[in-house]
């Protein structure tokens, strides 16, 4: 029951994390210089950047990732409510909360995903001597992982506000701003001794408020 529910979630969810992985195709392909897209987007793209550092790649991965994880929260959650996929969902032989966390784990995954192969792309590319006019270590790309591990938090918060009852004019769409809000400041932290903490209170509070209402819905 659960492998036919992570395919059926992974089926329903490629699209969407096709569509992140070629927006960020897009935004590599203009940070390693190809040129039919430097010259149409030469004022996004420049060659006086040094990569991770000053040329908006973790721009590009909020952008494409972030829609990415604010689309697959919702659609896992109020788009398949509104087409009461829950009840049958619900009434299969399996616990509730499996159900849920099946969802939530692919979600995840696709939501890091997606980041981590194109920093580990981009950085393979930068490390190769002459590819880029500027230094490169992989120290320097520090904060896009930071942000990869953030992003999901992104995820979750839009996964509760498509899982709770309540108008989306009026207080459905907390836990998402709240998400974004602390994944904002949690991004910003120092990563020793203060990202890795309130990263995990973050992750801990929306994944008990998920389940709490997972739990105690009547959908």
């Amino acid at each position: 029951m659960i492998k036919a529910l992570t395919i059926k979630e992974l089926r329903e969810s490629v699209g969407l994390a096709a569509l992140a992985a070629l927006g960020m195709v897009w935004a590599l392909a203009g940070l390693m210089g190809v040129q039919p897209l430097r010259f149409v987007m030469r004022d996004v793209f420049s060659d006086q950047t040094i990569a991770f550092v000053n040329d908006g790649f973790t721009g590009w991965v909020g952008l494409f990732v972030g829609g990415l994880a604010v689309a697959l929260g919702l659609k896992q959650t109020a788009w398949e409510h509104g087409r009461d996929t829950y009840y049958y969902l619900l009434s299969r032989p399996i616990a509730r909360r499996v159900v849920f966390a099946t969802k939530i784990v692919v979600g995840v995954l696709l939501v890091v995903v997606v980041p981590a192969v194109a920093i580990g792309v981009y950085g393979f590319w930068a490390s190769i001597p002459g590819k880029k006019a500027a230094p490169f270590d992989w120290s320097m790309t520090l904060d896009a992982w930071k942000l990869a591990m953030t992003l999901p938090l992104v995820y979750l918060g839009a996964f509760l506000s498509g899982l709770r009852r309540a108008r989306w004019f009026g207080t459905r769409l907390i836990p998402l701003a709240a998400a974004i809000i602390w994944a904002v400041l949690v991004s910003s932290a120092p990563f020793y001794w203060l990202y890795l903490p309130l990263l995990a209170v973050g992750y801990v509070g929306v994944l008990v408020a998920i389940f709490y209402f997972a739990e105690t819905s009547d959908f």
